[in-house]
């Protein structure tokens, strides 16, 4: 507290035009750190073809056109199945492990499955906030979320939160399925 009044005295005692300097000065760096804090970006929209009723891209709005650099992301979900998407970076620890470890198998186990589609986003070059089709933010990698339409035909989005292993992925999604057919 004393030191507080210290501070008090010296800024009473310095010249006005001072005060008014340091007082701007102050204003900026509030409103700079409420700007950074406070400003929510949402870079991504989806892109519906309603003619075969597919979502068919999540596309990085802030980005120029299309190039060839990769800037543009474009995830394929079918509305008609179960979407699986792994949102991952490249240079995460976890992704990698998981990648190698669990979703190499599901892939091969699910490739092929008609009802479930596995698709993946490498978030690795993404600079702005990254969001899921439903407009999430994605915290952490590995992330995967579940896209589906429900026994009403309604689209709805989910964070799967369960263990990251084959044998719980698989014993998930046989489960799901089951459920989104009775």
């Amino acid at each position: 507290m004393e030191s507080l009044n210290k501070l008090q005295a010296y800024l009473i005692s310095l010249p006005r035009h001072k005060q008014l300097l340091l007082g701007v000065i102050v204003l900026v760096v509030i409103v700079f750190i409420y700007n950074v804090f406070t400003t929510v970006k949402q870079p991504y929209t989806n892109i519906i073809n309603h003619s075969n009723n597919k979502i068919e891209k999540l596309e990085n709005t802030n980005s120029e056109p299309e190039s060839n650099d990769g800037s543009m992301q474009t995830l394929n979900l079918d509305s008609e199945k179960i979407n699986l998407t792994l949102f991952y970076a490249e240079w995460c620890g976890h992704c990698k492990r998981f990648m190698k470890e669990t979703w190499g198998e599901l892939k091969e186990k699910y490739g092929s499955n008609v009802e479930i589609k596995l698709n993946e986003l490498n978030c690795t070059d993404i600079k702005t906030a990254i969001k899921t089709p439903a407009g999430k933010d994605i915290e952490g990698f590995p992330t995967l979320i579940i896209n589906y339409k429900d026994k009403n035909g309604e689209y709805l989005e989910d964070e799967y939160r369960g263990g990251r292993s084959v044998q719980h992925l698989t014993t998930f999604l046989e489960k799901f399925t089951s459920e989104m057919k009775a």
